[in-house]
């Protein structure tokens, strides 16, 4: 836990190797969330960068108030319900005669 802290403050002063260890450290976690959710692995797999990329974006923001995996959760939950809808919606749309 002090690591993944100390990874945290790394990354946000912009350490690149900080940001890919806690990628490696919690992309399988994230990556089976999105997989429960949308039950196709190549869309699990977009919606696991996807997470990714907006937890680096809102990275200088995170406070420590929390868990960084708690943090990261709430993040990934937005992108995979937001990823879910837009696949219920291009499947309607594929369906429609």
């Amino acid at each position: 836990m002090d690591n993944e802290k100390a990874l945290v403050q790394r990354a946000q002063k912009g350490n690149q190797d900080a940001f890919a260890a806690l990628v490696e450290e919690h992309q399988r976690y994230i990556y089976n969330l999105a997989l429960r959710v949308v039950k196709d692995e190549n869309e699990a797999l977009d919606l696991t960068q996807e997470t990714f990329v907006r937890a680096f974006g809102y990275l200088p923001g995170f406070r420590g108030d929390a868990a960084f995996s708690t943090w990261l959760h709430a993040i990934a939950s937005s992108v995979v319900l937001n990823g879910l809808r837009k696949l219920k919606s291009r499947r309607h749309w594929a369906m429609e005669p």
